[in-house]
């Protein structure tokens, strides 16, 4: 059924970051398809120690940018009675992870929204929301928590 293989996707995620998760226990990077991992120095974090980094947007996505009354969002899927407002991680609504998941809640019939909320964005960010692609929690946390507590 579509909602065993929504599950089905969203277990697969997991489990692919458990693996990282497990083997991981400093906040660096992991790469769920090689299973391998880069360590850095331990640090207080908001997010777990294993977090996985920026996930660059494919071109594959399935939806499209839309504004309404000067709101930003990434609106995928087809309408429905149902929809989910899936609120980006700190990379913001660009970052390749969130918008994959939006598309898979479409994928199983739920018309999917990720909002632009992470304004101000931090140095550019990512499309102009969030943390930019190449910056580095792990070196940098005294720089995001300050920033974290301005959106």
């Amino acid at each position: 059924s579509g909602s065993h293989l929504a599950t089905t996707q969203i277990d697969h995620i997991a489990a692919a970051t458990h693996r990282c998760n497990a083997r991981n226990t400093t906040i660096g990077s992991c790469s769920s398809k090689n299973k391998t991992a880069t360590a850095q120095p331990t640090k207080m974090s908001c997010c777990p120690p294993s977090a996985l980094p920026y996930l660059a947007a494919k071109p594959a996505t399935k939806g499209s940018k839309k504004a309404v009354d000067g709101v930003e969002f990434y609106e995928t899927g087809a309408q429905s009675k149902a929809a989910v407002i899936l609120f980006p991680d700190v990379w913001g609504w660009d970052s390749g992870r969130t918008r994959a998941l939006a598309d898979a809640f479409a994928e199983q019939g739920y018309r999917t929204y990720v909002p632009k909320v992470l304004q101000p964005a931090f140095q550019g960010g990512t499309d102009g929301d969030g943390l930019p692609p190449d910056f580095d929690l792990g070196s940098r946390m005294d720089e995001f928590m300050g920033w974290v507590k301005t959106v």
